[in-house]
């Protein structure tokens, strides 16, 4: 329905301009997500209704509840719409049953995350500021195109390799070429080249700036 679609964008827009839960005002989301202050206030109440919101005076804010939804709906959507491009793999494993409710405990166990590697993610899905439907892989950007780092999902040594690297969350990085035939790939950031692999390039995911 729309207006579970407009719902869960709401939540996005308010977790993105207030991360630190401080409380933001009918007047600021509206502007932010560009709707008229009517429809706005209205998708408020149903957040309201639905417990995933709070209000304080004039400033709303998301209760634990909606934080929750918006990690379930981040996570459901990296999984299906990029580790799993394809539906049918995706309506294939909710058949066999081994997609369970919690999205996180399939990325731990389908996936090969290990539990600290898994709450990264988690820590990272939380922390992500705009909404997640804007993310791909750094091998879909093409040369001179840039990109702020998301998140990465991998293991713990990867991981580490990774930020040794400087390829960490919020960085931006900008590729430099890409070799064909799914070859290594050159990215800049701060100020340095360095190259990886399609397959960890692969692993980090970036918001095109």
């Amino acid at each position: 329905m729309a207006s579970t679609r407009e719902l869960r964008e709401l939540l996005e827009i308010i977790t993105s301009i207030d991360p630190e839960s401080r409380g933001s005002t009918l007047s600021s989301i509206a502007a932010k997500l560009g709707w008229p202050i009517g429809k706005t206030l209205e998708r408020l109440k149903e957040g309201l209704d639905s417990g995933f919101l709070e209000q304080q005076n004039s400033l709303f804010r998301l209760t634990e509840k909606g934080v929750n939804e918006i990690l379930t709906h981040r996570a459901q959507y990296v999984h299906d719409n990029i580790l799993h491009r394809s539906r049918l793999t995706t309506l294939i494993e909710r058949l066999r049953g081994r997609f369970g409710k919690d999205v996180r405990e399939h990325l731990r166990s389908a996936h090969r995350l290990d539990e600290e590697a898994s709450n990264i993610f988690q820590q990272n899905l939380q922390a992500f500021e705009g909404q997640v439907e804007g993310v791909v892989p750094l091998t879909e950007l093409k040369s001179g195109e840039s990109g702020e780092v998301a998140f990465v999902i991998a293991g713990r040594g990867l991981l580490a390799r990774l930020a040794a690297m400087g390829l960490t969350p919020k960085v931006r990085v900008r590729v430099v070429r890409s070799a064909p035939f799914r070859g290594p790939i050159e990215v800049s950031l701060r100020g340095v080249s360095i190259i990886v692999g399609y397959g960890v390039a692969s692993k980090i995911y970036v918001r095109r700036v």
